[in-house]
């Protein structure tokens, strides 16, 4: 399999008490939508500053495209794309500056600039408000002004550090949707995120990183396989305390939520307590966020 980018014993240390990465190794095939997905400060941006060569590791090694981050650097820009977390755009430009100008910088001639971001525009549905200033535009229209300049490049490796964040969900889900247009032309992305849904809607492989360690990586139905993800009854009701006797892993807001193991006469049991109790119960398939909340700790809530 071609791989674009391939990280081994991957470490960063910023302080001698403070190891943002530590060990990562990580395999990203070319032509798919890699999703990272880790809490705040889990190395989620210190990964992709080091493979977007902005960042060097501490020890370890990272090859993107085939080549070294440390010693081939000038290789690899000219090929990748990244759009920061921290990214903004400026409210008195317009989307045709940001991008004509971005592909111009990127070494292009005028014409071709020209071309590209008339396709990049349109690709990502803002050609019509090519020459509205960004302060005119909303919140999701600005964050597909910053994807455009990523993909008017060309570039074959494009970097999404939480690209939808702060965004309303009608937004996200048009993001979401851009993201994908993009992937099917051809282009590699990694994104990172702490949203499960948008890993679920987004990638074809998912790795969670916590506390700069990979804990599991593959696509959904093998992370979920994989984890013990049997199906949930969830408890719904004033008094849910009882089902601690049960294995509930869970509490939040008068719901409780139970994993279910093999043995099938729990659930009867279950269910004669619930009707006891008054409670409702529901049964669900498990999600990404379940075993994320497994596999990196969550906080019982118990209702107040």
């Amino acid at each position: 399999m071609d791989y674009a980018i391939e990280a081994e014993n991957l470490i960063k240390i910023y302080s001698k008490s403070k190891k943002a990465l530590d060990g990562v190794n990580l395999k990203i095939p070319k032509g798919r939508i890699f999703c990272l997905i880790g809490r705040n400060g889990a190395g989620k941006t210190t990964f992709l500053r080091i493979v977007g060569t902005q960042l060097e590791p501490t020890s370890g090694r990272a090859v993107v495209l085939g080549h070294d981050v440390v010693r081939e650097p000038d290789e690899i820009r000219p090929r990748i794309s990244v759009v920061p977390q921290e990214a903004k755009v400026w409210n008195f430009l317009t989307p045709w500056d940001y991008v004509y100008y971005y592909a111009r910088l990127r070494g292009m001639s005028a014409r071709e600039a020209r071309e590209t971001c008339i396709e990049a525009l349109k690709k990502l549905d803002l050609y019509a408000d090519r020459n509205r200033l960004c302060l005119q535009l909303s919140g999701g229209m600005k964050q597909r002004v910053l994807v455009s300049m990523a993909i008017v490049s060309g570039a074959e490796l494009l970097l999404l550090d939480e690209p939808s964040i702060g965004l309303d969900p009608v937004s996200r889900r048009q993001l979401w949707s851009y993201i994908r247009r993009i992937a099917k032309a051809g282009h590699t992305i990694v994104l990172t995120t702490h949203y499960m849904d948008e890993a679920e809607a987004l990638a074809d492989d998912i790795a969670i990183i916590h506390e700069g360690r990979i804990l599991v990586n593959g696509d959904i139905d093998q992370i979920l396989g994989e984890n013990n993800s049997s199906m949930i009854l969830e408890v719904n009701g004033d008094d849910v305390s009882w089902t601690s006797e049960y294995g509930c892993e869970e509490v939040i807001g008068g719901k409780a939520k139970i994993r279910l193991g093999e043995d099938e006469r729990i659930i009867l049991e279950i269910m004669a307590k619930a009707r006891e109790k008054r409670c409702r119960v529901t049964f669900r398939r498990p999600t990404l966020e379940d075993v994320f909340i497994r596999l990196v700790g969550g906080v019982d809530l118990e209702p107040s």
